[in-house]
């Protein structure tokens, strides 16, 4: 086995268990105080989410979720199609709740929306969750009916503007397989992301220090895109300096990447 690439790896684990510690150091786990009000969030439907039929909750939302695994009736939409979701508190790393739906969930994101919508999601009982029961917003959203809303004496919060979601990650890897592609435009067929970044790293063409941390950015997405894994605020802004210092050391190099796309 290779060192470096052992070196990488465990650095990378290390940098995700640091991320979670300083997550889980800031966390306050409690319940909602007696007589105060269950608040709405605003989802951004991710892909991921759309296409599996399920959703990670806000930490910051998470203590007005039953704090036991087991079923939740979810209702959907202003017509209040009920059906049996589960409430998982072993899928994320930092203990979050995600809201498993199944295909029937699926099915209606995917019959009503758009990936990149938002939908508020009512936390109004610790045994039932409202989805979509009030307007929404997206790019989905225009030439469909729109969705009555429900009167609500709940607040309506926005996620955290500093949140880094799926499509963030997604857009970064592609950032990276283009600058991984501009130093090395003629790659070894059926190479992956991560024995790209070792070859390079090895060849003295990347800086180790900036490999681990590319590796970071590529892992960070992979978690996000096939376990659904939604990166608390602490993972969030640890991807996306390491993603800034890759960047800088890009621009450095005289390597020009859009990392808008």
């Amino acid at each position: 086995m290779n060192r470096q690439w052992l070196a990488d790896r465990i650095f990378v684990r290390n940098f995700f268990a640091f991320c979670e510690r300083v997550g889980q150091a800031g966390a306050v786990h409690d319940t909602p105080d007696a007589g105060e009000a269950m608040p709405l969030f605003r989802l951004r439907l991710e892909k991921t989410y759309y296409r599996s039929g399920f959703f990670n909750v806000p930490r910051e939302f998470d203590r007005f979720v039953r704090s036991t695994d087991g079923p939740i009736e979810l209702i959907l939409g202003a017509s209040g199609l009920k059906i049996e979701g589960k409430i998982n508190r072993r899928a994320n790393l930092n203990g979050t709740a995600r809201i498993m739906g199944g295909s029937k969930l699926r099915d209606w994101f995917q019959a009503n929306y758009k990936p990149g919508d938002q939908i508020d999601v009512d936390l109004g009982s610790f045994d039932s969750i409202g989805i979509g029961t009030a307007p929404s917003e997206g790019p989905g959203v225009e030439g469909r009916a729109a969705i009555q809303p429900t009167p609500k004496p709940h607040a309506v919060s926005q996620p955290p503007e500093n949140e880094v979601t799926a499509d963030d990650l997604t857009r970064w890897r592609s950032a990276l397989v283009r600058l991984l592609k501009a130093i090395d435009p003629v790659q070894e067929q059926q190479e992956g992301v991560g024995a790209l970044i070792n070859r390079l790293s090895r060849s003295g063409r990347i800086p180790r220090e900036i490999a681990a941390l590319m590796r970071a950015v590529a892992e960070m997405r992979n978690a996000s895109e096939y376990q659904g894994k939604q990166p608390s605020r602490s993972e969030g802004a640890a991807i996306k300096n390491a993603w800034a210092a890759v960047f800088e050391w890009a621009r450095s190099t005289g390597i020009a990447i859009d990392a808008k796309r």
